[in-house]
């Protein structure tokens, strides 16, 4: 329902390529790696409104407890409820998660100008920022000792560059990147063993 978590994630590059047999460095996004955070919480009525309303718990715990218990459930807004079926549970969750990557410096290649034939190689940052929109969990599997669960995310994501700085050759003008909007699947198998 809740959590918060650091990680460190690497992507292979993406198929598109300007050149053919050209690799990595002709890929729109090339691979790369970098530090990745997640944050997860259901709110109430518009995202981020149980952490405003904290310093409620103080003065009227029942009141917030019922507010986070609603939250939980899917709030005040009807199509935030999930709806159980006999494969599993659907839910919209857009505005109750959000992840980023902050990835380091990558180089890529663009086809050379009119004037040189030389591919232009040029490095840059980038951050990527996904916002799952629908989640699917089929039923859990559990008994005294384990528990088994899938869940599956369709995502919307904007992959944005900064920098762009060419690094061959020199004297080339500094590179315009845009940024790269996407639409993905996630799926995350959580398995616990207890002891």
């Amino acid at each position: 329902m809740i959590f918060a978590a650091l990680g460190y994630r690497a992507d292979t590059s993406s198929t598109r390529e300007y050149a053919a047999h050209a690799g990595s460095l002709s890929a729109a996004i090339p691979g790369r790696s970098g530090f990745s955070t997640r944050v997860r919480m259901p709110f109430y009525l518009l995202p981020g409104d149980l952490l405003l309303a904290t310093p409620l718990y103080f003065v009227a715990p029942s009141a917030y407890q019922k507010m986070a218990v609603t939250a939980a459930n899917g709030g005040l807004i009807p199509w935030q409820l999930g709806w159980a079926t006999r494969f599993g549970r659907f839910q919209f969750v857009l505005g109750r998660e959000i992840g980023a990557a902050f990835y380091g410096s990558s180089t890529a290649a663009a086809p050379g100008t009119a004037t040189s034939a030389a591919p232009i190689l040029y490095s840059f940052k980038s951050t990527f920022v996904d916002l799952p929109v629908i989640e699917f969990r089929p039923f859990r599997a559990f008994d005294t000792r384990q528990t088994a669960q899938l869940i599956i995310q369709l995502y919307v994501g904007a992959d944005i560059p900064s920098g762009g700085d060419v690094t061959f050759p020199a004297g080339t003008p500094r590179e315009h990147l845009k940024t790269v909007y996407s639409v993905g699947l996630r799926a995350d198998f959580d398995w616990r063993r207890y002891f």
